[in-house]
């Protein structure tokens, strides 16, 4: 009659094939132990609806695994898995699943009929260097983690996810996005940190919804006039570029509360910047600015203005 069981936290190394006899199980705890792999009996724990099997020394999976047809939640972070089962696509009731911080390099098309799936962590597997198409058929994904892995390109399918509405692609090696990337309208976090961006398309402002927008340390050298059209935009970092300017339609950006443009090439800033009513922070510090527009006295909330490293006069 057992609905949960908990042995985290333990020193296994195995579990017995005769688990598979706790047939009204619905939550089964392995983390933190020493498992290198599951046992076949574990597929016929049909009621399972969660499984936690994080920071074990797991090789691989069982095919068998995508037999536990009412998982809602798969938490696999921090093992040594060098893939996925093609059954993974199985888990048709699948909401969360985390892979973060294991050695994958690659995943097999099969997730692409992961329909229900909300939340997807990839994070910290260096060995990915790219993603199947079948991805941009998660239609209810809502949060997508790629950061800290090697991804040269990613495919546009990705532009077809409309309820997104975070995404994590930092610390990879992209240095251009789709064309048909700027799609997803619901996206309110975008995070495209630590990548080799040198120039964005106008149809950034095509994100509508997007509130967060972290491109530091890349390699822009000029931002698209499109930017302005992100109207509900709240925190832009810019922080560790190559702007040597700023286009006007920065001004446009009348939600903007945090701007950090540290550690860039401005000479200097348009006059429109006075425009941005509901700033509170601006970031300046070591840039080139010899002057500051007088627009930039009409920031009444402005709270917290950084000038230092510059050649003010």
């Amino acid at each position: 009659n057992l609905v949960e069981l908990n042995i985290s936290d333990n020193e296994l190394t195995s579990l017995p094939n005769s688990l598979g006899k706790l047939r009204r199980l619905q939550q089964l705890q392995l983390q933190r132990n020493n498992l290198h792999d599951l046992p076949e009996g574990l597929s016929k724990l049909t009621r399972l609806t969660y499984l936690n099997v994080r920071s074990n020394k797991l090789l691989s999976l069982p095919e068998s695994v995508g037999q536990l047809s009412n998982l809602q939640q798969l938490s696999m972070r921090d093992n040594l898995l060098r893939t996925l089962p093609n059954s993974i696509g199985d888990l048709k009731r699948l909401q969360i699943l985390d892979v973060q911080a294991n050695r994958l390099t690659n995943l097999p098309t099969s997730i692409g009929k992961l329909e229900n799936l909300q939340s997807l962590t990839l994070r910290d597997n260096s060995y990915l260097k790219s993603l199947p198409v079948e991805i941009g058929k998660l239609v209810n994904l809502q949060s997508l983690d790629l950061s800290e892995n090697s991804l040269n390109t990613i495919p546009g399918q990705l532009g077809n996810l409309n309820k997104l509405q975070t995404l994590d692609l930092s610390f990879n090696q992209l240095s251009v996005l789709p064309r048909e990337f700027w799609g997803m309208k619901d996206l309110q976090i975008l995070s495209i940190e630590g990548n080799r961006l040198a120039r964005l398309p106008d149809s950034i402002g095509r994100l509508a919804n997007l509130q967060s927008l972290n491109l530091r340390e890349n390699k822009l050298v000029s931002l698209p006039e499109g930017i302005g059209n992100l109207s509900k935009l709240r925190v832009l970092d810019l922080y560790d570029n190559r702007l040597n300017k700023l286009p006007a339609s920065i001004g446009k950006l009348l939600s903007l509360q945090n701007l950090d443009l540290f550690n860039n090439q401005l000479e200097e800033l348009p006059p429109e910047i006075g425009l941005l009513t509901n700033l509170q922070e601006i970031d300046l510090k070591s840039n080139k600015l010899i002057t500051l527009p007088s627009e930039i006295g009409r920031l009444n909330r402005l709270q917290d203005l950084d000038l230092s490293g510059n050649k003010l006069e």
